[in-house]
């Protein structure tokens, strides 16, 4: 039905991935805001012996769909052994993020809400 159930959930890197692993939720989107940053960094799940596909695909999805639709600040996708990625079952997603203002944070937040949507129900 195209539907989205979302929880916002705040705290921890520890408890946001329990509630997330409780929930058995199919994704988990962690923000992060840095200074300094021009842009976004969109990591997923990867070590030395592993990587997560899927958030692979998502962060890829992601980026090329802000690219299309002509967002003007940097995107970068890398694979991380962050803690949240190490610690959850469902593909997840660490986003950090310079100050997305005005018009950019709107199309970000719709750009991304757009391919989470298809990538799910597809």
């Amino acid at each position: 039905d195209g539907v989205l159930d979302v929880e916002v959930t705040t705290g921890s890197v520890e408890t946001c991935a329990s509630a997330a692993n409780q929930r058995d939720a199919a994704l988990l989107l962690s923000f992060a805001p840095v200074d300094g940053l021009d842009g976004l960094r969109l990591h997923y799940w990867a070590s030395y012996r592993s990587h997560s596909r899927r958030g692979d695909q998502l962060a890829g999805e992601i980026a090329g769909e802000l690219a299309r639709t002509g967002v003007t600040t940097q995107v970068q996708v890398t694979g991380m052994a962050l803690p949240v990625l190490r610690e959850t079952r469902m593909t997840t997603l660490h986003v950090e993020h310079g100050d997305l203002a005005g018009s950019t944070l709107l199309e970000v937040a719709t750009g991304m809400a757009r391919v989470v949507t298809t990538f799910f129900h597809r």
